[in-house]
């Protein structure tokens, strides 16, 4: 009689590469989706980083410079 667990493949091995597979397109689509959240929203973005750098520059009592 032969033995059935033997003769298949090791499934822990073969779920390792599939898992790696996941991760890597898990990866790729959050890279993607920054970078085109960045595309879309970048304009907005400096503008907002630029008022708020405005604002805390004339904030009375910081100086930046030391």
């Amino acid at each position: 009689m032969i033995n059935v667990t033997h003769a298949t493949p090791d499934s822990e091995s073969n779920d390792r590469g599939a898992t790696m597979v996941e991760y890597g397109l898990l990866l790729a689509f959050v890279l993607l989706a920054a970078f085109f959240s960045l595309v879309v929203f970048g304009e907005s973005l400096v503008g907002l980083f630029d008022t708020t750098s405005s604002t805390m520059d004339s904030a009375p009592g910081v100086n930046p410079e030391g």
